[in-house]
């Protein structure tokens, strides 16, 4: 399973996320005309990790998460629901995740608050 795969269905699995997003949790954009709140990922770097005897079928990523939301409560919320599901977690691709930091920003186009937030993720991919 590929990391985006394995991420998209890790949040998919969370009843917290789930009550306040449904399945609206995209790769890279948000579709046209949102329904809100959202969740949005993409990876911004990653390495896989090797030793003196070749590949170990470790990966490093570092994936970016943007939940959006009408209002500043609800990107927040969002934020808040996905940092609880992913944090300090441990799943079978999805190795070790860390939250690396966030920040909150508004996007005058889609007229819609988000938070951005940054995961460092070690996993395996099958």
């Amino acid at each position: 399973m590929s990391l985006p795969e394995a991420f998209r269905d890790t949040l998919l699995a969370d009843a917290s996320v789930i009550a306040l997003v449904g399945s609206r949790i995209y790769p890279v954009n948000l579709p046209q005309e949102p329904t809100y709140p959202a969740v949005t990922y993409l990876e911004i770097s990653g390495d896989p990790h090797n030793s003196l005897t070749g590949p170990q079928g470790l990966h490093w990523a570092r994936l970016r998460v943007h939940t959006w939301g009408e209002t500043y409560g609800d990107a927040y919320e969002t934020a808040q629901a996905v940092e609880v599901a992913l944090n300090g977690q441990k799943f079978t691709t999805l190795r070790a995740i860390s939250a690396l930091g966030r920040h909150d920003l508004y996007e005058s186009a889609v007229e819609a608050y988000y938070i951005s937030q940054d995961f460092s993720i070690w996993h395996t991919e099958t």
